[in-house]
């Protein structure tokens, strides 16, 4: 009898012995964006490239640009509003990276129209062409 209560509190011991502790999560994140290339004309401006996470863990995502007529920002971890300014020289191109402490780091690029694209300094663009209109029935 004393062997049975032995054995008993023997296995009571091993099965409760054998915590797995905190779970670490199987699947890795990943941000996935909308787009991986964004086109400014000349004279800049802001865009915004929506994105989401696959698998979150929690933390937040940043993004870092690699030029200063560049500037990058993630706002609710779902978009990420770049503002460009206006190039007066060549095409650029530029990078920005967006990082998440539990992924691959994705990286945005963004390209610029040339400054200096012809002899006029200012360009007119119409929206709409009023006018009288002489046609040929």
């Amino acid at each position: 009898m004393r062997k049975l209560f032995a054995l008993l509190a023997l296995v009571a011991v091993v099965f409760t012995a054998c915590d797995k502790g905190e779970e670490t999560p199987t699947t890795k994140s990943s941000i996935v964006p909308k787009t991986t290339v964004v086109e400014f004309a000349r004279i800049g401006g802001e865009q915004i490239v929506e994105f989401s996470i696959k698998h979150p863990q929690g933390g937040n995502i940043t993004a870092e640009e690699n030029c200063e007529w560049l500037d990058a920002a993630v706002e609710y971890n779902t978009e990420l509003r770049i503002t460009a300014s206006a190039n007066t020289g060549d095409a650029r191109e530029a990078k920005v990276t967006l990082k998440y402490a539990y992924a691959k780091d994705v990286v945005i690029t963004v390209k610029q129209k040339a400054g200096n694209t012809g002899a006029y300094d200012v360009e007119f663009v119409a929206n709409r062409f009023e006018g009288i209109y002489f046609g040929t029935e």
